[in-house]
């Protein structure tokens, strides 16, 4: 379900509740939560995370191949 407009790579929901591991080990992106300011809610900001956190979680990435 898309709740957000997609991002500038075409990523929907990616600034929904709180922000998302990555592949990358200690790097998560997006965000939203209460505890990070609007403006550093974009694709490029990188948030480190070394330690579970109230404003980390995941998401499930598919890909629609039509």
């Amino acid at each position: 379900m898309a709740a957000y407009w997609p991002n500038q790579l075409g990523i929907c929901n990616l600034l929904g509740n709180v922000a998302k591991m990555t592949s990358t080990k200690g790097i998560a992106k997006g965000g939203s939560s209460w505890i990070h300011p609007k403006n550093e809610m974009t694709v490029k900001r990188n948030f480190e995370d070394a330690e579970p956190s109230n404003w980390l979680g995941f998401g499930c990435v598919v890909e629609i191949k039509n």
